[in-house]
């Protein structure tokens, strides 16, 4: 209620998932929301709006070699802008300059933005030359929140095994007659 103890603050625009309530206490609705970054806690439901549709982001293949190249898809951004961007970032890392580890904008797949804002499309990207586990992390308007969306984690490791070479073809004899 209004008489708690205040945790921390959300930025207008924060994205979260609604985990619990809603509870009526002090003349309000209050949700308890999993924010994507930042403090997660009871949110006033007059300060909340539902987001229709859900922002995707992967990423293709998900095992790669360092230095190499992923293609990452997004889809459904609502009001997107050409400053919107993808970086690559450890699992567990906060989203900031400290811990980026590569990035472009979604208007344009280059670190120069494009001239016109895309709600979905897909860029190739290179990935780190360390070996470890990494996500991409797509961000609005040249900020690092919201995160609106994170994709399946990508393995970079030494090179994979070439593939397996397929049979060779069957033969036949025969003769002309």
């Amino acid at each position: 209620g209004t008489s708690c103890t205040l945790l921390g603050t959300q930025p207008l625009g924060a994205l979260g998932t609604v985990i619990g309530g809603p509870t009526y206490v002090d003349h309000f609705n209050w949700w308890n929301i999993n924010y994507d970054s930042g403090v997660d806690g009871w949110s006033v439901e007059n300060y909340l709006v539902k987001v229709s549709g859900s922002v995707s982001l992967s990423a293709s293949p998900t095992t790669i070699a360092p230095d190499g190249d992923v293609t990452a898809s997004w889809d459904a951004v609502q009001n997107p802008t050409v400053t919107d961007w993808i970086g690559s970032y450890i699992p567990s890392a906060p989203s900031d300059a400290s811990n980026l580890k590569n990035w472009t904008y979604t208007s344009s797949c280059t670190q120069v933005a494009g001239t016109v804002a895309k709600p979905n499309g897909s860029c190739t990207f290179s990935m780190p030359t360390i070996i470890g586990t990494y996500e991409l992390r797509l961000f609005p308007n040249d900020l690092y929140s919201p995160r609106l969306a994170t994709s399946p984690a990508i393995t970079v490791q030494s090179s994979p095994p070439p593939p397996v070479a397929p049979p060779p073809p069957p033969s036949f004899d025969f003769s002309l007659g």
